[in-house]
């Protein structure tokens, strides 16, 4: 009977230490979402390309105009009309050398919405393949805070932080690297289109940071 009890008490010992290592095992996390934060992280941190426009456009103001369009959804009118039923998009200024054997590929283009006129749109477009492509989305606001030449603008990198670099490109040495919320300057410099990314110079000349980082 001694015997008898001896040996369930050690079966029932074993059997706890098979249930507290099973325990244990499941508590430990997958690798899986660690290498996923991680590789998020490093987007950020990179920005990401420009996502491509579904539209082909002869001049960067006419891409400029479609991407304002398919941000609002209200047409472009140039002169607005007196009796129009809802905004429209107006005017077009074109920040950029868009003179394609220039080489630089890139432009910003800034449109007005009437009724009131206090939205201002901002559109940013690319050459590539022979035409001119918008990026997405436009950014549309009551204060204007998206990048433009002489303007303050915030980073947006998410939890990561935004790569500013000697020259545009994701090849070029990093100068440093701002945090989300960091308030940076844009230079009085065209824009270029480099590696996949639109390229603003900032903070006179320390360097430049992609366009989709300071969109917020």
């Amino acid at each position: 009977m001694r015997a008898h009890a001896a040996h369930t008490f050690s079966t029932l010992v074993w059997l706890a230490a098979i249930t507290l290592l099973l325990a244990s095992c499941s508590q430990n996390p997958p690798s899986g979402p660690a290498s996923t934060t991680s590789s998020n992280a490093r987007v950020a941190h990179l920005a990401s390309p420009v996502s491509p426009s579904p539209g082909v456009y002869a001049t960067a103001k006419d891409a400029g105009i479609a991407g304002a369009e398919a941000k609002t959804g209200y047409s472009y009118a140039n002169p607005v009309p007196k009796d129009t039923s809802k905004p429209v998009l107006s005017g077009g200024d074109v920040y950029g050398n868009t003179d394609t054997s220039a080489g630089l590929d890139a432009a910003a283009v800034r449109l007005g919405v009437d009724f009131d006129g206090t939205v201002t749109c901002y559109s940013y477009v690319y050459y590539e393949s022979g035409s001119w492509h918008y990026t997405t989305p436009a950014s549309c606001e009551l204060q204007p805070k998206s990048p433009w030449p002489r303007g303050i603008v915030q980073v947006n990198a998410g939890s990561s932080c935004a790569n500013v670099r000697h020259a545009p490109g994701l090849s070029a040495k990093v100068v440093t690297c701002l945090k989300s919320g960091t308030s940076v300057s844009i230079d009085a410099v065209y824009p270029e289109y480099v590696d996949g990314h639109i390229w603003w110079s900032v903070n006179n000349s320390q360097g430049w940071i992609a366009n989709d980082l300071l969109i917020s």
